[in-house]
C-alpha cells in the first residue's frame, strides 16, 4: 500500500505512536533467541515421518514381493508369458493378415490371459498373506514355507504308500 502523506503521524520515524512497518514479516513481534524450547517428541515425530507420496507416482511404487521359492517359480513363469505373448504380438504384426498371423494372435491372447490368471490367482494371494503378515517384511515368508511344508508332507506320504 502506498503512503498517503509524509506528515501523516503513522509514517513518521519520530513519531512515538508505535513501529513503522516495512512488511507484514517485520511486523510480527520478534523474539529474542534462545527464548523458545522445541521438544524432542514433536522432532522425533518429524524425523519418524515417511515422506507421503502424492498422486500418480503412489501407483508406481514397487510391490513388496515374497522371497519364497514357490512366488519365484510363479513369477517366473508369469514373465515367461508375458514375453512369449509379446514376441507373438510381434509376429502377429509382421504376419498381418495372413493365417499364421491370426494363429499368433490367437497365442498372443492365450499367453496374455494366462499370465494375468497366474498373477491373480497365485501371486496376488501370496503378496497379499506377505502384507497382512508383516505390513511389509518378510514375516510372510515362513508362514508360506509352513504351507508348503505341510503340503509336502501329506504329498510325500501318498507317494511313498503308492
Amino acid at each position: 500500500m502506498a503512503r498517503r502523506s509524509a506528515s501523516n503521524p503513522r509514517y513518521r520515524r519520530d513519531a512515538e505512536l508505535g513501529k513503522t512497518r516495512k512488511s507484514a514479516a517485520r511486523a510480527k513481534p520478534m523474539r529474542e533467541k534462545g527464548t523458545v524450547e522445541v521438544t524432542r517428541t514433536a522432532a522425533k515425530k518429524k524425523a519418524d515421518a515417511k515422506p507421503e507420496v502424492k498422486g500418480w507416482r503412489k501407483f508406481f511404487q514397487p510391490l513388496p514381493t515374497p522371497n519364497t521359492p514357490e512366488f519365484r517359480r510363479w513369477r517366473k513363469i508369469w514373465a515367461g508369458l508375458m514375453i512369449t505373448g509379446t514376441v507373438f504380438f510381434l509376429g502377429a504384426l509382421w504376419q498381418f493378415r495372413t493365417e499364421i498371423g491370426n494363429w499368433m494372435l490367437a497365442l498372443t491372447y492365450t499367453c496374455l490371459f494366462t499370465a494375468i490368471y497366474i498373477d491373480w490367482t497365485k501371486l496376488r494371494p501370496m503378496r497379499k498373506a506377505m502384507m497382512a503378515g508383516g505390513k511389509g517384511s518378510s514375516k510372510g515368508a515362513p508362514a508360506a514355507k509352513a504351507k508348503e511344508d505341510k503340503g509336502d508332507s501329506a504329498g510325500d506320504s501318498s507317494a511313498k504308500k503308492g
